[in-house]
Order: C-alpha cells, then structure tokens, then sequence
C-alpha cells in the first residue's frame, strides 16, 4: 500500500522556492526553545552536547535504539517536544519504542479503509508553504472504535511524513478539526487528549498550526484549556469564518465547503492536489512571483553593469583627452576617402593616462598601443608615399613608351624621325644621345637593358 503513495510527493521545482525564515526553523529562547526544521540544517554545538547527554542517559538504562531510524535529526525533535528535559525524553523515548515494536499500531486493513472512505479523517490540500493537511470530522467519531481511529490517524501520519514532506523545507502538518458545534458534547475531553498524546509521542514537532472549525463559546474555552497542555497556544486557530483559510490556503487546495474549490467524492487514497507539471493554478503564484522577482533582479543587475561600464569609458575619454580639438577637412589625394588634418601632426599631443592621474587602467597594457594621432600620421605618411610612387610610376612608363616607339624606325627614316623631333619639340632620352647605333641606326641590346635598368632605378 505505501509503495502507492509516491504520487503525493511534491515536485523538487516547487519545495525548492519555500523559504523560511531564520526564527521559524530554529528559535533559541532559553524558556520555550522551537525548531520546526531538522533535516538539512546545521546541528550547533549546544545541541550536541544535550544530545550526547541524552545518548549517555539511554545507555545508562540500557534502552536500545536503531541508529538507522533513531538520528540524530529525530532525537532532536524529541529534545525539543520535551524543552531539552533528559528525563522525559527518555520516558517518551522508551514509550515510542515500545509503540514501534507493535504493528498492529499502525497496520492498515479494512477496516481502517472503512474509516477512510466515511471521510472521518483524511489527508487533503497543502497550506501556501506546501504543508500536508489532516482535517478530522467530528461529526462521525461518536460511531467509531477509539483505538480504531488511532490506528487510522497513525497511517496517515506516516504517509504524509514519508511522502508529503520535503527534508530541509517541508517538515510539518497542519490539522484541520472540524467540530460541528456539538461533537464535543457527546465525546469525552479524554479521548481526544488520547488522539493528540499519540501524535505528540510518535510524531513530536510536526504539527504546525491546528485550526479549529465552527465551535461554540463553550467549546472555545473547553479546547483552549485543554490544548494548551499539549501544544503552545500560537498553534491553535478559532476559524470563526471559513474566509480565515484564505490567509493560509490557495482556493485549489480546500474543500468547497471551507472555502475552496475541491470537490471530493473519495478520501483515500489520499487526492494529489498539486500534479507534478500539469496544474499550473493558485499553487504556483508563489514559483511565478519568484521567477518575476529573479528576472527584475537580472535585469537591476544588467542596468547597474552597463551604468558602471559607462562610467568608466567616461573617465577614460576625459583622462586622454587632447590639448587642442582639430579642425578636419578634407585633402584629395587620389583616392576620395582620404581626410586628413592639415595641421602638422607633430604639434598633436596626447595626454596619456599616467600624466594626469599616476595610475594605470585597465584594458591598456602599459601603454605600448599607437595613439590616434600617431596612427593618424603613420597613415598620412603612407598615402603621400604612395601618391609620389605613383606620379614617378606614370612618368616613366610615358618615357618609356616614348623610347619604344623611336625603336621601330628604319635606319632609312632618319630625316623623317628627325624632321618629326623637330616639328613636336621633342628630344630623345639621354641614354640615346651620342650613343653608337647598329649599321640599321637601332640600338643595341645592351643599350636597351641599360635604358631599362635606369628607368627602374629612377
């Protein structure tokens, strides 16, 4: 049967956003010590010490205990349920052993189910924090056997421990007692007391909040005393009206009948109110609010990185900022994208960094880069030199064409090529001039590769 029961255990997606605070888990009043989560939570040392304490005192009397189920975590909250008194932890100790040792305490049969399924007591819904809840109908336990019901109740304390809570987050219950207004009068305060003695000894500090349903002014006084004897007062609720549950209960998770939306038609097996991924309802405002809360803390942090990046290229700027702004204005040469200051860029000085404050920055590695006026001039100083290479390139290739085409004449066309020399004003190169020419009036080859390599050389 309780291999069927991991339908009920709460997605880790959602146990993980419960946060509590630091008093709920563990508060250090030296009169009414209180700690509510056990598992995942660091042990101080003082702890230690009452629990080495009450280690001594078992074994003084000879009072085994299975290291396996009895932890430390569960000692602890044996401690607590007693104020850290070694005597009555003991007694209590010994009394939840000898209730272990019996399992027709806690054996589920039919007629347990019975009691179930007539909805006396069941397990229903999970508080705003995901605590199970155990609600018990007074209207029909006039007609049940006592040590039946206790029977019943211990089964369902077992499930919601083992299946509905979360170590570290979820380690408590709640009780829902619905009086009808008259119940009480017709059980004895007694028999109650034995149903709370047996969650008070089995199962210590689990309980969280007990509200109490529809009582009368006579009731109220009548449980408030005789509860106050077992639980601390700040655990009992007078549910004067069903809207009170809205403080502590999403609608999905309650009855119809106290404010809610359920419907239920069978108590057990006990109803899954929060499937794992699908019901995406009330339950999950809290893991919307926080995934809301996440993404606006993203997006301050994502502001507070872009104003401080921007605030440090701003002292940068300031910091190598040139003494004189100039005026650009735009040089042709050749090309169309050449703009260049024409003021001397010798006279352009940069302050760096180190003459002004004495201390380096970052993202400039020792100030060994090119400032912007020497990149400035380095690239100016290239694009002249490649102009001027240019023009020389283009006034010899003219000579050089001018060369080979006095070449192609016969050496009896001399008076024509002399005549046409004449008539444009031209003059032959130097290296032609009074040099010996072939009996056909060309020149030689060797001449020809010393014109060439002086065209080259110039």
């Amino acid at each position: 049967m309780m291999e069927e029961m991991e339908y009920l255990r709460l997605p880790p997606i959602l146990a993980k956003q419960v946060q509590h605070p630091e008093e709920y888990v563990r508060k250090n009043d030296p009169k009414e010590p209180v700690r509510r989560i056990f598992k995942n939570v660091p042990i101080s040392q003082d702890e230690r010490k009452q629990l080495q304490q009450l280690k001594d005192n078992l074994a003084a009397y000879k009072i085994e205990i299975n290291p396996d189920s009895q932890t430390d975590e569960v000692l602890l909250r044996y401690l607590y349920a007693n104020t850290f008194n070694i005597e009555n932890t003991k007694d209590m100790l010994r009394s939840h052993l000898g209730w272990l040792r019996e399992p027709k305490n806690y054996e589920f049969d039919q007629d347990v189910l019975d009691i179930y399924n007539k909805g006396i007591v069941y397990i229903l819904g999970r508080d705003k924090q995901y605590r199970p809840t155990l609600i018990i109908n007074c209207e029909q336990i006039t007609t049940v056997n006592m040590e039946l019901l206790k029977r019943a109740i211990s089964i369902l304390c077992i499930i919601m421990e083992d299946y509905c809570f979360y170590d570290g987050k979820i380690e408590n219950w709640n009780i829902i007692i619905d009086l009808k207004e008259k119940c009480v009068l017709n059980v004895k305060l007694q028999e109650y007391y034995s149903l709370f003695q047996l969650m008070y000894q089995n199962f210590p500090c689990t309980v969280d909040k007990i509200f109490i349903l529809h009582p009368s002014l006579s009731i109220q006084l009548g449980w408030a005393e005789f509860l106050e004897h077992i639980y601390n007062k700040k655990k009992i609720i007078i549910v004067s009206d069903i809207n009170q549950f809205k403080k502590y209960y999403e609608p999905t998770q309650l009855e119809r009948k106290y404010g809610g939306r359920i419907e239920i038609k069978k108590y057990f097996p006990p109803l899954n109110t929060i499937p794992e991924g699908k019901q995406l309802t009330e339950p999950l405002k809290l893991l919307e609010t926080m995934n809301q809360q996440q993404q606006q803390q993203i997006l301050i942090q994502t502001k507070q990185s872009i104003q401080a990046q921007n605030t440090f290229q701003e002292t940068v700027t300031k910091q190598v900022q040139p003494t004189e702004t100039l005026k650009m204005t735009k040089t042709k040469i050749e090309r169309d994208f050449s703009v260049y200051p024409q003021q001397e860029i010798y006279d352009f000085k940069v302050y760096r960094p180190t003459e002004i404050s004495k201390e380096p920055i970052k993202n400039i590695s020792k100030y060994n880069r090119l400032t912007q006026a020497e990149m400035m001039k380095k690239e100016y100083q290239s694009q002249v030199q490649q102009t001027i290479l240019q023009q020389k390139q283009a006034e010899v290739m003219k000579s050089y064409k001018y060369k080979q085409s006095q070449m192609i004449f016969e050496g009896n066309d001399q008076d024509e090529i002399l005549s046409e020399q004449i008539r444009t004003q031209t003059v032959k190169p130097q290296s032609v001039q009074g040099q010996p020419q072939n009996a056909k009036g060309r020149l030689t080859a060797e001449q020809i590769e010393e014109d060439n390599a002086a065209c080259i050389i110039f």
